[in-house]
């Protein structure tokens, strides 16, 4: 929830919906545009071992499989190897530190942000 509310904050054109739980075949929020096309997919874990960037290729061709289209991938992790960071090609990598730089940065328009009293 904390994720979409932040991309939101991000990207105001772009409309966040949290999926995430059991089942939810990889995609933890999806980001809709204005007409109503899947722009961008997000998905979170806790503590990821792997490279943000297979499992977001990975994600991202699977969905152009079904849908035809490519949306923009954003994997984003608390706990997780330094060694990633930023963009590559669709997929984009939200560490901890990116998160809480979004926290700070939105901290009056994230209603999380405002509920643990980021300041």
């Amino acid at each position: 929830h904390v994720v979409c509310s932040l991309l939101q904050c991000e990207s105001p054109e772009v409309r966040w919906i949290h999926t995430g739980g059991s089942g939810d075949g990889g995609a933890d929020g999806i980001g809709i545009n204005l007409d109503g096309a899947v722009v961008a997919i997000l998905q979170c874990k806790w503590k990821f071992g792997g490279s943000p960037w297979t499992l977001g290729e990975a994600l991202e061709s699977r969905l152009r499989r079904t849908w035809g289209s490519t949306p923009h991938v954003y994997v984003a992790s608390l706990d997780h190897s330094s060694r990633y960071k930023g963009t590559k090609g669709a997929v984009t990598f939200l560490d901890r530190r990116n998160i809480a730089d979004l926290l700070l940065k939105h901290r009056s328009n994230c209603p999380f942000a405002i509920t643990i009293g980021v300041s």
